[in-house]
């Protein structure tokens, strides 16, 4: 991988890493996290719809994705930033992956060894320890936030049966029809959230902006580029690095508490997600050595 691509996927890991912070600044600024969502989505769809084609024929899994991903995982995992610091969320973000090696496992009954059974649990023990962190937070927030990364878990399988879409035409359509979900709820849930069109609100406009276009259409579009040019292998382990982005920007930026829990639960969620990347890509690079050797 030359220098550049190279220097393309680390800006990919600063800015994923540093959009937790961005969503606990805008989410803080008004106090409606639904809100947040629906604005930085609908932001994303107005931007993306001159370029991208209408999913004829694919409208029906389009509006579940939207439901699953857009309201589902970004509205509860952000719902959760009301009570979490952006560190722990920036970790437990992380359940992602294992979230999805699960929903291969039952739904499309793939199979896999000992050692990745074994980095799931270790995620699964890391963000266990970081519910037990002893200050006040309401068990909703954590509760919000897994319920979130497990519909993130259960959106790519919508994801896998949209495959001949081009990845900014889902984002594209699964965020304009996520968007008025989400406006809605906060509607019915939130208060205050129309302060925002009174006057000019740098923390909420700014981090809105920054989570649409820096982390959801710029980010995405270069890491899809990556992943088309090189093998999963190459660029699968950058990824690595988002949470210890975001949990040292979430330190330094926002001066969130050290704790024991959160770096030992940081920590045992990490190595575990690491188990389970390591593994994939080491499965990932015996399939093409398996596919080069049957090719005369």
């Amino acid at each position: 991988m030359p220098i550049r691509h190279v220097a393309a996927a680390l800006l990919v890991v600063v800015l994923w890493g540093f959009n937790h912070v961005a969503a606990k600044v805008g989410v803080n600024a008004t106090g409606a996290p639904f809100w947040f969502v629906g604005i930085r989505l609908l932001m994303v769809a107005a931007l993306l719809a001159p370029f991208v084609k209408l999913p004829t024929g694919s409208w029906r899994p389009m509006i579940a994705l939207s439901f699953i991903y857009g309201t589902l995982h970004l509205g509860l995992m952000n719902f959760g930033l009301k009570g979490i610091d952006a560190a722990t969320s920036v970790i437990m973000v992380q359940l992602g992956t294992p979230i999805t090696i699960l929903m291969g496992r039952f739904v499309f009954g793939e199979k896999f060894g000992i050692w990745r059974w074994a980095g799931i649990a270790l995620a699964f023990v890391g963000v266990a320890m970081l519910a037990g962190e002893p200050r006040n937070v309401a068990p909703i927030y954590f509760i919000a936030s897994i319920i979130g990364m497990a519909a993130w878990g259960v959106g790519n399988v919508f994801i896998k049966q949209m495959d001949r879409l081009h990845p900014l035409a889902i984002s594209c359509w699964s965020s304009l029809l996520a968007a008025p979900q989400l406006l809605l709820v906060s509607l019915f849930t939130e208060t205050n959230q129309l302060a925002v069109f009174d006057g000019w609100v740098p923390d909420f406009w700014l981090m809105v902006t920054y989570s649409a276009i820096g982390s959801s259409i710029f980010a995405h579009t270069m890491w899809n580029g990556l992943l088309h040019r090189y093998p999963m292998s190459t660029v699968a382990p950058f990824n690595l690095l988002v949470p210890v982005v975001g949990f040292a920007a979430a330190i330094a930026l926002l001066h969130e508490p050290i704790t024991d829990e959160k770096v030992i639960g940081g920590l045992l969620t990490f190595a575990g997600v690491t188990l389970i990347q390591v593994r994939m890509i080491m499965k990932h690079i015996a399939n093409r050595d398996a596919e080069r050797t049957a090719t005369p």
